[in-house]
């Protein structure tokens, strides 16, 4: 059976690309093939379909392998390249090499293109089959991290979560007294609450709401803090290394406090450009590494220590995590960034953490050390190159704002497979017209009988129908209302809708979202 193969041909003379496909085609290869001989053709052929190697001439017209191979780095494609030519000097030949071609063949010697081919399609196969381990790997230390940190996210919801339930217990016990007495009053039952009862019992329901708000935002902050972190697709931008320091430390402080203090030692820095989630799975991993290096038992005596500082000179960004635990000799030193090494008991590490460390932070540009005696603790540092570009500002907590504050009365329409998350936004907005539905299929046939919305809040994800669905529907019946649209989301997103807000402008609102926020897209959508 004949091996397929997609040949991107780079070639002037259509003759020797005729010739270089039949001699692919006795070498057991079925083929197809695609010639190009500029620039632009090439560049199209690239973007419109899949190669699975690049054959070019070396001698063309304004064009040739030099360029062609700058294209597939540009876009990051690991596609065999292989040069051909009627005579190449074995300088030039090196030089092709050096810029990224996999071999060269001459056309006299064509009998070396079919040896040639099948040698670098499987290397190209294998590179592919390590990323994709690699990738795996990635993924399963995170998720090691994210099991090892479990117990202690419950331990930072569930204190939260104790604030909330018992303050909502005691809030109702108030409201119903108070609900018990205006029905005894208005009755004729009882005499009316006095003035100094009613301030006293409602003063306690607004202590038990303020303190229930506190520990909401507590809990919205460590769910925030597991999907940053979890969150791996993101790009490259200008980021703070502070940032992603705080939620490492954050997220690891669960595993800390039991052995040592943390000490933050903060001087300003530089921006680096890099993707702020893969900083933050680093420098999780050294912290959990910093923590599991110290014994149980005597947190006074132990310390972790984050230091951050510029080195002007070098220009690079620098990050230290020091601990007073059992430190390592040389010969572990030696080994540490090793697949698979690790000193720790077996079944507590899987012996990747480092390595995808070190591999993380070089993808950013950057370098990491490790420098330890034994029984005098470790240090790693992360050295990363500055950029002149500006982090984006962390985002502050809206006040609170009780009901959103709209220049007119509105129609709106809620779209929510959530009862309790469209009663709470239908309260939100009880200044307006609010109509609800629980799927998009219920709104969409709302809406072809009854455009006259100002607002459209929609969640992105539901049965029968959800937002994007929806916003599709409407652009074909009822164009002018998808401007209307707001989306919700507790922050689940497919790959189709990755793809669809960056098509669009309209505002989304991250769940759990508060009052101010609301009225901040609410008034965007209605200009």
């Amino acid at each position: 059976m004949s091996d397929q193969v997609r040949v991107l041909i780079v070639e002037d003379c259509d003759d020797h690309s005729v010739l270089l496909v039949e001699e692919l085609r006795r070498g057991g290869f079925e083929v197809k093939s695609r010639r190009v001989e500029t620039r632009a053709e090439t560049e199209r052929a690239l973007e419109e379909e899949p190669w699975d190697l690049v054959v070019c001439d070396y001698f063309l017209p304004g064009f040739g392998p030099f360029e062609a191979l700058a294209m597939l780095k540009e876009r990051n494609l690991d596609i065999p390249f292989v040069v051909v030519s009627g005579a190449v000097g074995e300088e030039v030949a090196v030089e092709v090499m050096k810029a990224g071609a996999q071999d060269y063949v001459l056309k006299r010697q064509l009998t070396r293109l079919v040896p040639a081919v099948r040698r670098e399609l499987a290397e190209a196969k294998e590179r592919a089959e390590r990323r994709a381990l690699q990738g795996k790997l990635l993924i399963a230390e995170r998720m090691g991290a994210l099991g090892l940190l479990t117990a202690g996210v419950a331990h930072e919801l569930n204190n939260p979560l104790a604030v909330t339930l018992g303050n909502v217990d005691l809030a109702e016990t108030d409201v119903a007294t108070l609900l018990q007495q205006c029905h005894k009053a208005t009755s004729g039952c009882s005499a009316p609450p006095s003035l100094q009862e009613l301030h006293g019992t409602l003063a306690g329901v607004n202590e038990c709401l303020s303190d229930t708000r506190e520990a909401l935002l507590q809990m919205r902050d460590v769910v925030h803090d597991l999907r940053l972190f979890a969150r791996g697709d993101e790009k490259s931008a200008p980021v703070d290394v502070r940032r992603p320091l705080d939620l490492a430390r954050r997220l690891a402080m669960s595993q800390i406090r039991h052995r040592a203090r943390l000490v933050q030692d903060y001087q300003d820095v530089h921006p680096v450009f890099a993707n702020e989630s893969s900083l933050a799975q680093v420098f999780l991993n050294l912290l959990l590494n910093a923590a599991q290096a110290i014994p149980e038992g005597a947190p006074d005596k132990n310390e972790v220590r984050i230091l951050t500082r510029t080195d002007l000179e070098a220009r690079q960004t620098v990050v230290t995590i020091q601990d007073t635990g059992v430190g390592f000799s040389p010969q572990v030193k030696q080994r540490l960034f090793e697949p698979f090494f690790t000193t720790k008991p077996l079944g507590v590490g899987t012996g990747l953490g480092l390595m995808i460390c070190e591999r993380l932070v070089a993808s950013n540009g950057g370098t990491i050390e490790a420098d330890s005696e034994p029984g005098k603790g470790a240090q790693f540092t992360v050295r990363l190159p500055c950029t002149e570009q500006a982090a984006a500002p962390a985002s502050a907590a809206a006040p609170p704002t009780g009901r959103p504050q709209l220049s007119r009365r509105l129609r709106i329409l809620i779209v929510d497979d959530e009862t309790m998350v469209r009663s709470m936004v239908s309260r939100l907005l009880a200044d307006h017209e609010v109509v609800a539905r629980e799927n998009g299929a219920e709104a969409l046939a709302l809406l072809k009988a009854d455009q006259k919305f100002d607002v459209i809040l929609s969640d992105l994800m539901m049965p029968k129908m959800g937002g994007l669905e929806l916003h599709g529907e409407l652009a074909r019946c009822a164009p002018a209302l998808t401007s209307r649209m707001i989306f919700l989301t507790g922050g689940a997103y497919t790959a189709e809708a990755a793809e669809f807000f960056k098509g669009v402008t309209n505002p989304t609102l991250q769940k759990p979202f508060d009052s101010a926020a609301l009225a901040a897209a609410v008034s965007r959508v209605i200009g």
